[in-house]
């Protein structure tokens, strides 16, 4: 049995102080804008009620208390799980399901926290072959995962993330340069209450060019300048490409590394796995833990948290209960606009529109 506390260690004291500090929360104010955030809720006659409560701390901390913005993001987050069918509904938590994305990519949480009380992610390609590669199932676990994090580990500072190329080719990039990933990495910006702090690209010149011929067809504007780049070369292209979905807190946060070894002036060497020349676990040995953590789930959440489960969890296992939480009433056509396959494109999965230089 694997417990979550050997994959996701939780914060020391000095850690939770510095986490604490900043998300501007003391607990006092944590108590007050759940209190208000559930309140609100409850008004919301669209709105589902049957939702975990543990939502709430994910959503007032990933929004740095600042409750409106918690408010549209945790409603963005009902809406779209009740609307965007193919890559929420019918989740099969199993090895031949929905857990199949893991034995061609990963992504691996880290256990250790950074001294500022941040997270770090690892996601990583290990198999390029086209015929076993499904991004849209791919999508659906990393779904899976953002959900699973927000329920369960809401007290971090931060996010830092970082891409590892792995065996990806430039056809399984080209493979995936469809207008559901545009729709992923939209959900991922304004739905789920992530804090990215810094985000890492472990990869080769030849690789990186081809990166950003796709990733132009997704940036936004706002984070043109949260890239910084180590090869002067990339400057000015991966400006560019930010300027297409990127917002603007994340304009400075891109590096781009290609060895594992400069990770290290942004990473504290305890943070990283064994791959990398860290003290932990290799990713392979992570990866197949947080499988079978994934697995085990119904009798995990039933140890963690028997009360609350009963309270708000009416089906026996955790992921299906996440698929009855749909919206109520009819959804407003304003939340949703953002998040459309013709959206920008015209025809789903197209991109004979769009110029990549």
């Amino acid at each position: 049995m694997i417990e979550l506390s050997e994959l996701l260690k939780p914060p020391n004291k000095k850690e939770s102080v510095a986490i604490r500090k900043a998300l501007k929360e003391d607990e006092d104010r944590l108590v007050s804008n759940i209190n208000l955030l559930q309140n609100w809720i409850s008004y919301q006659k669209h709105l589902p009620q049957n939702y975990d409560r543990r939502l709430l701390y994910a959503y007032t901390r990933g929004c740095k208390h600042d409750m409106e913005k918690a408010k549209k993001k945790i409603e963005l987050f009902f809406a779209i799980k009740s609307s965007q069918h193919d890559l929420y509904a019918d989740r099969d938590i199993s090895i031949d399901g929905d857990l199949s994305a893991m034995n061609y990519c990963m992504i691996v949480t880290l256990p250790e926290y950074t001294p500022e009380g941040y997270r770090v992610t690892v996601l990583k390609i290990t198999n390029s072959d086209l015929e076993i590669f499904n991004q849209r199932s791919l999508i659906r676990f990393g779904l899976i995962v953002g959900d699973y994090r927000a329920h369960f580990d809401n007290l971090v500072g931060g996010e830092i993330l970082i891409f590892d190329q792995g065996e990806a080719t430039a056809a399984l990039i080209s493979k995936s340069a469809t207008s559901v990933l545009k729709r992923a990495i939209e959900i991922m910006q304004d739905v789920y209450p992530s804090l990215i702090k810094q985000i890492h690209i472990l990869t080769d010149r030849i690789f990186v060019e081809k990166m950003i011929n796709v990733t132009k067809l997704f940036m936004k504007e706002k984070l043109r300048n949260r890239v910084i780049l180590t090869d002067r070369i990339f400057v000015e292209k991966m400006i560019n490409v930010t300027k297409l979905f990127m917002k603007e807190k994340l304009r400075n946060r891109i590096q781009v590394h290609r060895t594992h070894e400069t990770l290290r002036k942004f990473i504290p060497l305890k943070c990283l796995p064994s791959d990398y020349g860290g003290p932990q676990e290799s990713l392979n040995e992570l990866n197949e833990k947080w499988k079978q953590l994934y697995v085990q789930e119904k009798d995990f959440f039933a140890e963690l948290d028997v009360v609350k489960m009963q309270l708000y969890v009416q089906e026996k296992d955790f992921f299906a209960e996440l698929d009855v939480v749909k919206m109520r009433g009819e959804i407003p056509k304003k939340l949703l606009e953002n998040f459309s396959d013709k959206d920008n494109f015209g025809v789903e999965g197209s991109f004979r529109q769009l110029n990549i230089d």
